[in-house]
Parts: C-alpha cells; structure tokens; sequence
C-alpha cells in the first residue's frame, strides 16, 4: 500500500523507527544550508494510514514550528522506544534526546555537533539503558558510549578492538579498535556491531565486550566501481549476519542499459566463524541495495531505483536465511513504488517500510 509520510508539511522521510507493525515515527528533513535546515518528527499509531506531526521547525516564512525541535544541523538518524522516549542524531554529530513521543526535543550528549563524537549507531534496548558506536575526535578512535538514565548521562564502556586510550572521568583508559569503521549498527537488545577491512565485530552487551569474525565476510573482487556499498551487514544476532556485495560477472556502473550488477549475499550462522556466498537471482544495476531480516529465516532485500538506474526498484524475499530469494515486487516505471529508496524496515515478515 502506498501511504502519506506524514512529513508533507516539512519535506520527505530522511529515517524511520517502527516499535511494532502499528506504532511509529518518521524523522522528516528539508533543504538545508549553512548548517541548518528543517526538520521534524511525525508519529503513526494505525500502520501509517493517517500521521500526527509531533515537531516541526522550518525555515522563515516557510510554516509555524511544533513543539520544541532545533533547527542547526541535519537529521540523519532516529530511534525511539514504545513508551515515546528515543534519539535524534544529525550528520555534523549532534544528538536529541526525547521523553514524551517526540513532540519536544532537547540537545546534549553523547554528540555535539562540529565539536564532539559523531555518531554510528545507537541502540536503545530500554527505556533507561541507551548505547552510542561514536568517532570520538579527541581519542582518535571508533568508541561506545553508554547511558542508563535514558540519555540524560552518558560515559564511555568500551569499543571494538584492543589498543588502551585515556579516556574522561573515572575510568583511565578503554580498549579501541580500529582508529575507523567501516560501517556500524545495532541489534537486539543492546547488541553493537562495526566492520573494518571486511571484519565483522560484534558485542552483545552495549558495548562492554566484543568479538571479531574470524573470517572476513567480503568476497574476493566485490567492491568494485559498480554503484554499490560493499562490506554493510545487516546483524539480527550475535550469530547471524548477511551483507550483499558486488558479484563477478559485473560492471562498472555508468547508466547505460547494458551495465550489470550481480549480487552476491555473504551469510554467517556462527557469528563469523563460517561464511557461505549466495548469488542472487537477477541484475540491478544502479540501485541501492538494503537488507533487513526479521527473524533467522524471513528477509528482504530491496534495490532501490535511483536517477541514473536502468533497473525499477525490485524487493525480494527468503523464507530459509537467505539461501534461496524469490521476487516479490517489481516497481512499473514511473508508478508510486518506481523508486523505492535505501530507507527500509521490516517490522514483521509480512509488513515492510520504505
């Protein structure tokens, strides 16, 4: 079904955050500039057939604001709680933290736009016990901040690796990983994860430990020129993983009706130990790929159509891990589902979000 956003009155849906197949929100944007740009929040409780703006702020003349949401800075990320409390976080690193459904925002750590961590990924397993993967520019490093007052206070726990830096407050020192990540999400409850160099790192416990694959997850020869991301997993669990990749047989990308882009899903059931590679049916040259699985069987994949792609979006589903996929949907040209984008969630195996 094509529904309203919800973020008609303010631009288009930037992020999504779905507590069941009935309850969400949509983190809305708008042209920016300078630094600045509008933004907003719109919450569904009836599976998106109707929406109700819970904040707004636009720029001058461009319409009134709705309860209490910063202009500075770009929404890029979104997280929320069922009881109404959640995250904001914005592309230059600043963080909004809200109690009451989103209808009032207020800024302040672990991100500080400009000046502080920027985060990768938040998971907010509870209402009180909050986790942030951040660059934090002052350590140089890739770290795991945690809260347990729902976001009023925040310190560091830990990070992905093993190399000792000092670190504020009480705690000395913590081990860091990679000085980078490649990529970096949460799952579950409190569980992390980041890639580095095609090396899956996973923590079950908010950050606290970690455990790096001790197989690398990319497949020989994908991350070629071919319009695709490689090496971003989707992570349901400590054990299971899927990433797509770029496989042989493709082609630079370059908006002809005669590029090729193979797709290739590396999957692990034991947390990185083993690594199988599973060709996907089809070519989608030019579109952007994004997996979501619900549970260890039941997944998706979108192919997002995008300006230059030849290829309408595509959806295919697996009913076995990801061993086998089907298609399910293929975009008509110019219709409402043409161009299905990279913002993508399931919230059962039969209700998805794009």
């Amino acid at each position: 079904h094509v529904l309203p956003t919800g973020c008609v009155s303010i631009g288009w849906a930037s992020a999504v955050s779905f507590v069941s197949p009935t309850h969400g929100w949509l983190g809305c944007a708008s042209e920016g500039g300078a630094g600045t740009a509008g933004k907003g929040v719109a919450e569904t409780s009836d599976g998106g057939q109707t929406w109700s703006v819970r904040a707004r702020v636009m720029p001058p003349g461009a319409g009134g604001s709705i309860g209490t949401i910063g202009f500075g800075d770009y929404l890029s990320g979104l997280t929320m709680r069922p009881s109404g409390a959640g995250l904001i976080w914005e592309g230059r690193g600043g963080t909004l933290r809200t109690v009451d459904g989103g209808a009032r925002w207020t800024s302040g750590p672990p991100g500080a736009s400009d000046a502080g961590p920027v985060p990768a990924a938040i998971s907010t397993p509870t209402d009180a016990d909050w986790y942030a993967l951040l660059w934090d520019p002052e350590a140089q490093a890739s770290v795991v901040w945690a809260s347990h007052d729902a976001g009023v206070s925040w310190a560091i726990v830990g990070a992905p690796g093993a190399t000792s830096v000092a670190t504020p407050g009480p705690t000395s020192s913590v081990d860091v990983g990679p000085s980078t990540v490649d990529a970096a999400g949460s799952f579950g409850a409190g569980g992390l994860w980041a890639t580095h160099d095609g090396i899956l790192y996973v923590s079950a416990d908010g950050g606290r430990s970690w455990k790096a694959a001790p197989k690398t997850f990319t497949t020989p020869g994908a991350c070629i020129d071919s319009g695709i991301g490689c090496g971003s997993p989707f992570v349901l669990d400590d054990h299971h993983a899927w990433v797509i990749n770029a496989g042989p047989g493709s082609t630079e990308f370059t908006g002809s009706q005669t590029d090729v882009l193979k797709l290739v899903l590396d999957r692990t059931t034991d947390g990185g130990a083993t690594w199988s590679h599973i060709s996907i049916p089809g070519s989608y040259p030019g579109t952007t790929q994004s997996l979501a699985f619900v549970d260890a069987d039941h997944g998706f994949l979108v192919c997002g159509w995008t300006r230059m792609s030849p290829t309408p979006s595509t959806v295919l589903r697996t009913d076995d891990g990801g061993m086998t996929w089907r298609v399910v949907h293929v975009g008509p040209p110019g219709g409402d589902t043409a161009s299905l984008g990279s913002m993508f969630a399931a919230s059962s195996a039969s209700t998805l979000w794009a």
